[in-house]
């Protein structure tokens, strides 16, 4: 293949796109190359592959890591990190991944929604520079059904705080009337709306194998004897509280 650099203008929907790497006649017709710490993010850079072929029309984009040298430029302070042994290495064949991406249009279709909402969001600023708040520009971008439902899990985050307080101070009751009972000598004991009764700590043994060993010094057993299941997990909202400090 015989890639170089290009780029290319779509001037009926401003899109400009600048590719790394384009050769319409080999297998890959778009190379998109990038450096990467402890693993390439290929989810994170589907979007601007998708993007590449949509503009550059073809449909496969081989995406291209070079895993960056521990002590490579981190690009925080070059006043700091300014000399030539932070920027020349040997180059390494074995740092490179690739992955291959296959054009989606369907995928395609959704990260242009996301397009035009923004040139949307952005227009709207321009004429209200002034009084333009945050929650604006995100009804706009993201769309009045997911700020609704942002809102509705905010909300509900709460509870589940409350929730999960509440949870650890009934165990913790719990914990204390039992070291009461145990200290008093108490079985059990009829409130009328309730009934409780000391159940005294117990202990049995349980059978593991260890597979890991096994697979290790019985390879033979452990092959005939695995069961593989597929697992399929649906995809869900990780959601991480962060604490805000308050000046």
């Amino acid at each position: 293949a015989h890639y170089h650099e290009d780029t290319i203008i779509d001037k009926d929907r401003n899109y400009r796109g600048n590719t790394d790497g384009i050769d319409c006649n080999a297998e890959y017709p778009i190379i998109e190359i990038k450096t990467y710490g402890e693993e390439l993010d290929v989810e994170y850079y589907t979007p601007q592959c998708q993007f590449y072929m949509e503009i550059f029309n073809v449909n496969r984009v081989l995406l291209v890591g070079y895993k960056r040298p521990s002590d490579f430029y981190t690009g925080v302070d070059y006043e700091l990190e300014n000399t030539d042994n932070f920027f020349t290495f040997e180059f390494d064949e074995s740092r490179i991944v690739t992955h291959i991406i296959e054009r989606d249009k369907t995928l395609w279709k959704k990260i242009e929604n996301r397009i035009i909402a923004f040139k949307k969001a952005v227009e709207y600023l321009k004429e209200h520079t002034s009084d333009f708040t945050e929650s604006e520009f995100n009804n706009i971008f993201y769309g009045n059904d997911v700020i609704a439902s942002l809102d509705k899990i905010s909300l509900l985050e709460v509870k589940v705080k409350e929730a999960e307080e509440t949870t650890k101070s009934y165990k913790e009751a719990k914990e204390e009337l039992y070291r009461l009972f145990e200290e008093k000598g108490i079985l059990s004991l009829d409130t009328g709306t309730m009934r409780l009764t000391k159940v005294s700590p117990t202990s049995y043994d349980t059978v593991s194998v260890d597979s890991a060993k096994l697979k290790e010094d019985k390879p033979d057993i452990y092959n005939e004897y695995k069961v593989v299941k597929k697992v399929n997990k649906k995809g869900y909202i990780l959601i991480t509280n962060r604490e805000v400090t308050k000046k």
